[in-house]
């Protein structure tokens, strides 16, 4: 969610992703005991001297670092995005004790997050009161500026001959690519390679389907050609059992573009 990472290494400030192997053996010793990305923690904590400040898109993603951060064995600031409630949910009450401990390291342990919207934080913050060093974003949106420099230097107006889709987090492609057997235009998605196995089985001769671009820092700057070109941007989305914000940056980037938006209902996207 560093969607600007290209533009901020433009102005100068280093920015270093730290990579993982989700299949090592530390990472599955980590998941048995519910610590995601274990490997990834432990090797931001062999290099931590170099950074200022740790940034986190998953709050979930640095639960190891937050517990650290708990017993003050950790001091390196850490800044993360919420991007749903975290409130207890599960009716299992193993799992819901489970999820209620998890969340506790995380708002505690965490120093500051930011919420994506108004609605999630008060909805979260209903349920348990957050205290100062939780905030909310006004809109959760992107730089105006930079998709605006982007179609000025286009020179050929966009084709305007497809429906362009694209993300991966709670996504309903198989109802997408069911309505275009019904319908003679086009469409396209952008998408991890291992999705969705509606993806892999796609016949339709009109539903084209992009694998080849990897999801991370990157993306976002290779795919502004894709929102330029399209007629419209869809978002479908699969009913959630959480609060969350699915589909907002696709929402968000495709306002930025001027482009028709056709989405399914979330409620906690902050507008009507």
């Amino acid at each position: 969610h560093l969607w600007c990472y290209d533009k901020i290494k433009e102005s100068g400030i280093p920015v270093e992703c730290i990579e993982y192997d989700k299949n090592s053996f530390i990472n599955k010793l980590g998941n048995r005991f519910q610590i995601n990305n274990l490997q990834q923690q432990i090797n931001l904590l062999k290099k931590s001297k170099e950074f200022d400040l740790i940034f986190v898109p998953f709050l979930s993603d640095v639960n190891f670092l937050a517990i650290l951060k708990l017993l003050h064995l950790y001091n390196k600031p850490i800044f993360g995005l919420g991007l749903d409630t975290y409130i207890p949910f599960k009716k299992n009450a193993l799992k819901r004790f489970r999820q209620k401990i998890q969340r506790f390291i995380l708002m505690n342990g965490i120093d500051n997050i930011l919420f994506f919207n108004e609605k999630i934080y008060h909805k979260s913050n209903e349920y348990q009161s957050l205290g100062k060093r939780v905030s909310f974003t006004d809109t959760w949106g992107v730089d105006l500026d930079i998709f605006k420099s982007y179609t000025e230097r286009q020179t050929e107006a966009p084709t305007q001959d497809y429906i362009y889709t694209t993300g991966s987090s709670g996504r309903d492609y198989k109802t997408l690519i069911e309505a275009f057997k019904e319908i003679d235009f086009k469409l396209k998605i952008t998408s991890k390679g291992d999705d969705d196995v509606n993806l892999q089985n796609n016949t339709l001769p009109n539903v084209f389907i992009d694998h080849s671009i990897t999801p991370g820092l990157y993306s976002v700057g290779l795919i502004r050609k894709d929102y330029y070109n399209s007629l419209a941007v869809a978002i479908p989305l699969l009913e959630s059992s959480q609060l969350e914000t699915i589909g907002i940056t696709v929402i968000m980037e495709a306002f930025a573009m001027g482009k028709p938006i056709i989405s399914t209902v979330n409620p906690m996207f902050p507008f009507d």
